[in-house]
């Protein structure tokens, strides 16, 4: 009887790392196509600081964080949408369907991918807030929403200034404003409803889990 919970524990572990394998394999995969001939190297580089650095801290705090399957997913999406952006220099030919479709001639998809940040990543940053602080889903939720806000407004601010140390041509690759006075503002209002909508979504889910353990 131990020796088969010892098979079914080494057979759930075996299951858990083949997922973030897996999972490694297509974000690497996209983020070696991005390599190929991207719009801007400068601006390739730049937006990839933060991707190695989210990277390399889940991996470093990956036993204190604990982030479950569908985190890990989250992230993963996540992932591959921004760097599928970064090969554009965040000008996908994607974005101006999106834009016809709203009456638009702009190239949306920068705003999507800023709606999916707080959609995405509120399921990591809420399992941070409860594994690592101890809080309740709730209150771990609410800590997300308004870290998802402050994060988006620092990544803006990030953006302006690059916008003053980088090149011309390089800087308007990097903030890709198209002309919007309000690109800022509209980035981060995306991504706050992202992280609302998101937020509640998982709040829902919680019950469901609750009955599951």
């Amino acid at each position: 009887m131990k020796m088969n919970k010892e098979i079914i524990q080494q057979k759930k572990i075996h299951n858990y790392d083949t997922f973030h394998l897996i999972l490694a394999i297509v974000v690497l995969g996209v983020f070696i196509w991005s390599m190929i001939g991207p719009a801007s190297w400068l601006d390739w580089l730049a937006e990839n600081i933060l991707v190695f650095l989210s990277v390399a801290a889940i991996i470093i705090f990956a036993q204190q964080i604990r982030l479950n399957k569908f985190a890990y997913l989250c992230f993963a999406v996540y992932l591959i949408f921004h760097i599928y952006a970064l090969h554009y220099a965040y000008l996908a030919p994607g974005g101006y369907w999106i834009g016809a479709l709203l009456g638009t001639t702009r190239n949306m998809f920068d705003r999507v991918v800023h709606f999916l940040f707080g959609f995405l990543l509120i399921v990591p940053f809420t399992q941070i807030f409860e594994n690592v602080f101890g809080q309740s889903r709730r209150m771990a939720i609410l800590s997300s929403i308004m870290l998802v806000g402050a994060t988006s407004a620092i990544y803006e601010i990030l953006e302006w200034v690059g916008f003053l140390v980088l090149q011309a041509d390089v800087a308007k690759l990097f903030v890709s404003t198209q002309g919007d006075i309000w690109d800022s503002q509209k980035d981060m209002l995306c991504a706050i409803v992202g992280s609302l909508i998101g937020g509640f979504l998982y709040a829902r889910t919680w019950p469901w889990q609750k009955k599951q353990k």
